[in-house]
């Protein structure tokens, strides 16, 4: 299930005071134009028409690597947390967004496209074990995706195929569209799955004590 850090937040951007309202716009415009007059006025700017003082080109300050784009979430990590945090969940989901992508003709049934390959097939595109697939990476995406992403094992013996129906525009506004989750919150979401703020098990697999 969602946690209470990705419900909090998807109410949040639908209200009238979330970050992509008229409100919240012309407050950020109000922030930054002060800002950028001053980084230009001390010629630290990296807009195209500042000019850099001579003497100062390879004087310039440090970066804040947290400020740049090259430090925040990637698009893996903000899969991560939509699979609940779990690598081989992760793996997956992020496995079948690209194939999604990539591969123009679908199977058709029950109204939906679909992508279908054996246990084995998903595991060899994927990177991961059969086992991993199975009881983990299937369990945890249908648990936490489902809003999305639709997982059924279909066909008998040699047919029986894992198949997956996604709805992109859904997952890429989570990912990357007006749902996307700041990269402070992302952080958050992460260390309240455990993933930062404790240490890894010797066994990921494991049973854990009840």
């Amino acid at each position: 299930m969602p946690s209470m850090v990705s419900s909090q937040w998807r109410l949040y951007v639908s209200s009238s005071d979330g970050p992509f309202s008229e409100k919240a716009q012309a407050i950020l415009k109000a922030k930054i134009k002060p800002k950028l007059k001053k980084a230009l006025d001390q010629e630290t700017s990296k807009a195209k028409t500042a000019k850099m003082a001579a003497g100062k080109q390879y004087n310039a300050p440090k970066v804040d690597l947290e400020q740049e784009p090259w430090a925040a979430p990637s698009l893996f990590a903000r899969c991560r947390v939509l699979a609940g945090g779990p690598l081989p969940a992760t793996v997956l989901l992020y496995r079948i967004r690209y194939l999604w992508i990539k591969r123009e003709k679908k199977l058709q049934r029950f109204g939906k496209d679909w992508l279908a390959m054996t246990q084995a097939q998903w595991a060899s595109s994927s990177g991961l074990k059969r086992s991993e697939i199975a009881d983990y990476a299937v369990p945890h995406l249908k648990n936490c995706c489902a809003e999305y992403l639709t997982i059924r094992a279909m066909g008998n013996g040699a047919d029986k195929k894992t198949w997956v129906s996604l709805d992109l525009g859904t997952l890429d506004s989570y990912l990357l569209g007006d749902q996307a989750m700041p990269s402070d919150m992302l952080t958050a979401e992460l260390m309240e799955q455990g993933i930062y703020s404790k240490p890894p098990p010797q066994n990921w697999y494991a049973k854990k004590p009840e």
